[in-house]
């Protein structure tokens, strides 16, 4: 943004305090225009757009519709096979301890290791996505991948696996029928077409916005009374209007032409001529300083906490299901113990698709009752479904286990609901974090993840040697409590006074990154 840009900002600030009595702490915003304060909006005239765009169309903030969901697809699915294999080896593990001669115990740190690695990576992969850019980073990623699973596939130790990244829903089923190796394979094929894809398909979405100067906007003519002006003028007397000049329309609501019409340049955001951004370079340290510091925030530390224990929800499910599935009372082979997986991706694809629609309604909801302005606490409310969804899928899987249950029962209502709060509660949690805090939101990501990973690292260790020991309830219900009882308590002490936790860190550094 601008130095221009940033004081007219602050005065519209400044104007909106006074005025109506708003305290804009960092985090909140004003999404509607009020009175001589107009803001560039989207295809609904009354939302203002955060962060502002320029009239720039490689600007993936004006990229169109195509472009950003190509993205996002593509990103999401080298996601998707990058991290949901750290789970696959559960369904194999009977085969792993026979053929490595190793305990159950053993072949659960493999899952542990590997979720270790994917969240103290993150203190490597973010400094060199602000020295390369987040396109190169995530091809050279993608290739070690392919490489890790062909180690794999080739292993002749289970130390190999320290690191595999496969699935688990069809490791069970390949394992079953042609052998665990041939898994590993499957993850080097479907691993080498997403990164073809994302090499045509993923360009650079790194931006400094400040690169390129808005130096004319165009308004949409539907929305502008300045081009249905010009409409009406000889085209040699239409004139090119400075962002700095442009005056409202009649309703209030500017809008960029080029706003959901841009694309990705080919020799800047999909060239291959990777440079170091020596811009950058002096960054580095705050890469690293920032997590720590932002870990003790009282909002950030919550939505980490969210992440961290509702995620781990799915790893305790994940670590038992082979010992409990595989046990004289359901007596499932390894290929029907990946198969229960499908209840946790359904739940997941659910709770994916609600969370964050519901919590942006209630949200906006909430938003237009305050008179425009949003404060970031108006999404916690989104917790209270998905909460109770929490409660009734972890208790049912627990004592489903413990009680020897129908199958049905445990995986379609146990393992179903939890697979919905395993992507709702984060959602949400992680939302509002970065909702107060903009300006990290990469960092807020590398603590959530670090938070996440730690922990269930941890419970690699003691799963299931207390199931052994106390039953399959046990464990379950230490990640229920706290997966549950984190929104409720800590949910409800920020509902009332999470701004004034956010107006303790004001004057932090942090919001001038």
């Amino acid at each position: 943004m601008s130095v221009d840009a940033e004081k007219h900002f602050a005065s519209v600030a400044d104007e909106v305090q006074n005025r109506f009595h708003v305290d804009l702490v960092p985090g909140t915003e004003i999404l509607t225009d009020l009175n001589e304060a107009h803001f560039i909006h989207g295809g609904r005239g009354d939302i203002v757009l955060v962060p502002q765009p320029n009239n720039d169309p490689h600007n993936p903030l004006n990229w169109s519709r195509f472009w950003k969901y190509t993205t996002l697809i593509v990103c999401s699915i080298n996601m998707f096979l990058g991290n949901f294999s750290s789970l696959s080896i559960a369904p194999m593990t009977p085969i792993f301890v026979e053929y490595f001669h190793t305990s159950v115990s053993k072949v659960g740190l493999l899952t542990g290791s590997c979720v270790l690695a994917l969240g103290y990576a993150n203190f490597i992969i973010i400094p060199c996505t602000r020295l390369f850019g987040r396109r190169p980073v995530a091809l050279v990623c993608s290739i070690i991948v392919i490489g890790a699973s062909i180690w794999e596939a080739l292993a002749t130790s289970w130390i190999y696996f320290m690191g595999a990244w496969v699935g688990p829903i069809v490791s069970g089923t390949v394992a079953d029928h042609i052998g665990w190796r041939w898994f590993f394979w499957l993850a080097v094929i479907l691993q080498g077409a997403i990164t073809v894809a994302m090499f045509f398909f993923f360009p650079e979405t790194k931006y400094n916005q400040e690169t390129i100067m808005p130096s004319e906007v165009v308004y949409d003519e539907e929305r502008s009374d300045i081009q249905q002006k010009d409409e009406t003028s000889p085209p040699q007397q239409k004139q090119e209007i400075s962002h700095e000049e442009i005056t409202a329309a009649d309703n209030g609501v500017q809008h960029l032409a080029v706003l959901g019409k841009g694309y990705p340049s080919k020799m800047q955001q999909f060239g291959l001529n990777w440079r170091v951004d020596r811009a950058q370079i002096r960054f580095l340290p705050r890469d690293f300083v920032t997590p720590i510091e932002i870990a003790s925030y009282p909002v950030i530390a919550f939505g980490s906490c969210c992440v961290g224990f509702a995620a781990n929800s799915l790893l305790v499910l994940n670590l038992l299901e082979s010992p409990a599935f595989s046990s004289a009372v359901y007596n499932f082979s390894p290929a029907s113990v990946g198969y229960v997986n499908f209840a946790l991706m359904g739940g997941g694809i659910f709770g994916l698709a609600t969370a964050g629609p519901l919590s942006d309604w209630i949200s906006m909801k909430l938003t237009k009752r305050n008179g425009g302005i949003r404060e970031p606490e108006m999404r916690l409310l989104t917790f209270i479904p998905f909460v109770i969804l929490a409660f009734l899928g972890l208790l049912i899987a627990g004592l489903g286990w413990e009680h020897n249950w129908a199958w049905p029962v445990v995986v379609v209502l146990g393992f179903g609901f939890t697979g919905v709060i395993v992507m709702a509660i984060p959602t949400i949690g992680l939302t509002y974090a970065v909702d107060s805090y903009k300006p990290v939101a990469g960092q807020i990501m590398v603590v959530a993840t670090v938070v996440k990973n730690t922990f269930g690292f941890g419970m690699t260790y003691f799963v299931n040697d207390m199931a052994v020991e106390h039953g399959y309830i046990a464990p379950v219900m230490v990640l229920l409590g706290f997966t549950v009882g984190i929104p409720i308590v800590f949910g409800t002490m920020l509902w009332f006074w999470g701004k004034s936790a956010r107006r303790l860190t004001r004057n932090s550094k942090v919001h001038t990154f």
